[in-house]
């Protein structure tokens, strides 16, 4: 009990990087990684954690604040799953950048300037700003990530899910964040794929069976419409809500805990305003929880 006390105390010196006190216990301080020690720790009776990051268009902002609040309550992950703006997420965060960093990269990058119309047929859109920024700050492999990541795309020939996972990151990323008829299908090895969001928008199913707690990240509940709809895009962004929550029921149900709160159907999904307030949503969204949380974090300690 006594190592385990001494373990714990050299993470938490670790997370606070109080490298003073740290290079008491360890000669070569500067070449040992917290990050390292967390990964390569592996204590009897510990389990896995599984990250899901649902789509949701402009509201995976929301996501940054939810992650911000989870790094404060010491949760870290073994695997991540995330759909379309949750793969953006999932894809930067595991590319090395803080929910902080990954916020100032977003709202600082000239977004609403960025997206890029086309006169193509299957989109009115490209994802030329998303293609800079995967390439700006994202790693270029699944491989690289510091964890394994799982990005679901609907395949349009066979309107089946198609989970990536290996390979190319940028790829499958645009794929899984093409919100059809809005954005024009990107193809990969000859096959047009478009949001996964269209049929696994919270991807549990992908790494349920490899982990033993799944923490799921909604940015969809279904409230009703405070107004009537006054044109086609919104009738249609509508539809495209209900058809969304009706293919996260199972997933919710395979969740150990859902993270998802009123206020995030609050937020346009298509605009970028109130950045600030969708992060800080995301945000007490995770604290308001942290008791459910909490829980799972000591049954994630050795026992």
């Amino acid at each position: 009990m006594s190592l385990f006390i001494f373990l714990n105390a050299l993470v938490y010196q670790c997370v606070e990087k109080n490298k003073k006190i740290a290079k008491r216990y360890i000669s070569n301080f500067e070449e040992f990684s917290c990050i390292h020690y967390l990964k390569t720790l592996k204590l009897k009776h510990q389990k896995t954690i599984g990250l899901v990051l649902a789509g949701g268009a402009s509201r995976g902002i929301i996501h940054l604040g939810a992650l911000k609040a989870l790094e404060e309550l010491g949760i870290a992950f073994d695997r991540v799953s995330g759909t379309s703006a949750g793969s953006i997420v999932g894809a930067l965060y595991l590319s090395g950048h803080s929910p902080d960093d990954m916020f100032d990269i977003i709202s600082g990058s000239g977004i609403r300037n960025l997206i890029t119309p086309t006169f193509k047929s299957k989109g009115i859109l490209k994802h030329e700003f998303l293609r800079k920024l995967l390439k700006k700050y994202a790693l270029p492999t699944f491989e690289a990530l510091s964890l394994p990541l799982y990005v679901p795309a609907v395949n349009l020939k066979t309107a089946e899910v198609d989970v990536f996972s290996a390979g190319p990151l940028h790829e499958a990323v645009i794929a899984s964040s093409s919100i059809p008829m809005l954005f024009t299908p990107k193809q990969i090895n000859g096959t047009d794929y478009v949001d996964g969001g269209l049929r696994m928008n919270l991807p549990v199913r992908p790494i349920r069976d490899k982990v033993d707690v799944v923490i799921a990240i909604n940015l969809m509940p279904l409230t009703p419409v405070k107004k009537p709809l006054s044109n086609v895009f919104e009738v249609g962004a509508r539809v495209f809500d209900i058809a969304v929550v009706n293919n996260i029921l199972v997933d919710k149900q395979m969740s150990d805990i859902v993270i998802e709160a009123p206020s995030f159907a609050s937020f346009n999904k298509f605009t970028f305003q109130r950045m600030e307030q969708r992060f800080e949503a995301g945000y007490e969204a995770v604290m308001a929880q942290r008791e459910e949380l909490l829980k799972v974090l000591a049954g994630a300690l050795p026992a």
